[in-house]
């Protein structure tokens, strides 16, 4: 199939990072399977079309988002794609005239919208024009869109027949940790993160004070890599509490750095306060990838591809209480005992957690 993959972020922000890596990895798996696939998107004040086989870019600059809509509509009928992949951009009058304007011109075409968020008003609550539109508009989506992809459980969106999918990785692009770092008088934790609110790292943090206040035999350190509107309050947090022997910051880090890091890594630390965003269940990166590079981890919600068993994650509680970093010292040393830990949590994400497994379900998911 000729397919399009069209988002209406800014993928040059650093901030969006986590968004363009995921883009890329949904569309060479799309590659891989044997479609051919455009990328449409924004960078600064270009909107760009990338060929993602050839690699060749063409670029306008739009003078709005409609602009960018009507753009995209001449693409469409130019190349006469059989399905549209869309990020979900909020619903406004542009959108709906978009949509309704595909199916006018090729009512056999399939358009898949993938909601990244669900709930997401939460979200919106500093953008009350932006939540208003949506409100108003979204309602006309179930005629116009074929198949809603969610990251969380939903019968159904907006009226629109749903498909629950968890968030996928570049298996391949991320190399396994071998170095098998024995657990004796000290454990390292490291958590990688755009550091948001919601990370819930303080959690940690405090655990780690109630930890150490007990003068436990096992030292737990906790590095955390990344930069974010949270980093200087968890700074913060760590001096209060007398921690800054304990808790490092790197930094963003990327490439042989980020690596090495993760060599240190006796257990990897994911998500641990999506209650604050009003939501129980999810599938984030970083988990994943933590899983194919063979990395235990801990993390604090209801994860929609790892069992409630897995048995190379410690799952805590969803809520505002802090960690309980003797349970991790404790997961630590049994999984680490494990034969192959390792080897056994690639082939797990080879398996299930790889763009290319998931992208072929939500093709075949989208054809029926």
């Amino acid at each position: 199939m000729k397919i399009a993959v069209v988002t209406l972020v800014d993928l040059s922000l650093p901030i969006l990072r986590g968004v363009k890596k995921k883009i890329e990895g949904q569309s060479r798996a799309l590659v891989d399977l044997g479609h051919e696939v455009d990328i449409f998107f924004f960078e600064g004040y270009h909107y760009c079309t990338k060929d993602f086989l050839t690699a060749s870019v063409k670029k306008i600059r739009p003078l709005s988002t409609k602009y960018a809509y009507q753009y995209l509509l001449s693409m469409l009928k130019a190349k006469n794609y059989d399905m549209i992949y869309m990020r979900y951009p909020f619903s406004d009058h542009a959108l709906i005239e978009f949509l309704s304007s595909v199916k006018k011109k090729n009512n056999k075409i399939k358009i898949v919208m993938e909601f990244p968020t669900l709930p997401y008003e939460e979200e919106l609550q500093n953008r009350k024009a932006t939540l208003m539109k949506d409100k108003f508009f979204r309602g006309y989506l179930k005629d116009l869109v074929d198949t809603a992809i969610c990251n969380s459980y939903a019968e159904d969106v907006f009226g629109i027949k749903s498909h629950l999918i968890g968030n996928g990785i570049d298996v391949q692009e991320l190399p396994l940790k071998h170095k098998r770092n024995h657990i004796d008088d000290e454990i390292n934790l490291v958590g990688v993160a755009n550091l948001s609110f919601w990370h819930g790292y303080d959690r940690l943090i405090e655990g780690m004070r109630q930890y150490k206040s007990r003068k436990s035999k096992a030292s737990v350190k906790f590095t955390i890599v990344g930069e974010g509107e949270e980093l200087s309050r968890l700074r913060r947090k760590v001096r209060e509490r007398h921690l800054d022997d304990l808790v490092i910051f790197t930094g963003f880090l990327t490439g042989e750095d980020l690596d090495k890091v993760y060599e240190t890594a006796h257990i990897g630390v994911g998500v641990l306060g999506f209650y604050r965003k009003s939501l129980d269940n999810g599938s984030p990166l970083k988990e994943r990838e933590y899983c194919a590079r063979g990395i235990p981890f801990v993390y604090g919600y209801d994860d929609i591809d790892f069992p409630a068993h897995f048995p190379y994650a410690l799952r805590f509680p969803n809520d505002e209480t802090p960690i309980n970093v003797e349970s991790i010292v404790e997961f630590a040393q049994h999984v680490h005992s494990i034969h192959n830990v390792n080897e056994a949590m690639r082939k797990f994400a080879e398996e299930n957690l790889s763009w290319k497994v998931k992208m072929q379900d939500i093709i075949t998911t989208s054809l029926r």
